[in-house]
């Protein structure tokens, strides 16, 4: 028993140093992902492929839209639209065009998987000019490879 407890403590030591050196390591890596976002967003804007913040339309609620104790989120995630036929469409020319299975090597995997995730976040967010802008920078870049 004193053994298992040994085990116990040790591995929990060990855990601990992992999730310090993942939080050092990985932590700043987060950061400058969340700043990349931040100017990928602001680029998205000044290009006029998203709204301004606050130029998003109002949602108006009433008392149907309030849970019985009041909170006016829990109905939020539940009450989205269903995807047009526009944006399935474009999403599925971009998963045809793109999609990682489609990579020859490591690199271009990374590269196709990394716009598949971004092309992934458009549709969730019915955003079809965005994954229009995905499908055309990947078909004008010179780094694509095109076996059609």
């Amino acid at each position: 028993m004193l053994r298992r407890e040994a085990e116990l403590d040790a591995l929990k030591v060990e855990l601990q140093k992992l999730q310090s050196r993942y939080l050092s390591e990985i932590g700043s890596l987060y950061r400058e992902l969340s700043e990349l976002e931040d100017k990928i967003y602001d680029a998205e804007v000044r290009a006029g492929v998203r709204q301004p913040p606050g130029d998003e339309p109002q949602i108006e609620r009433s008392a149907k839209d309030t849970a019985p104790d009041g909170d006016v989120e829990a109905f939020q995630c539940s009450n989205r639209s269903e995807p047009s036929d526009d944006l399935k469409k474009v999403f599925r020319d971009v998963a045809r065009t793109i999609h990682p299975d489609l990579a020859m090597d490591g690199p271009e995997w990374n590269r196709r998987h990394s716009l598949m995730a971004e092309a992934n976040r458009a549709y969730a967010e019915r955003d079809a000019d965005r994954l229009r802008l995905i499908l055309h920078a990947w078909h004008n870049d010179p780094e694509s490879i095109s076996d059609d």
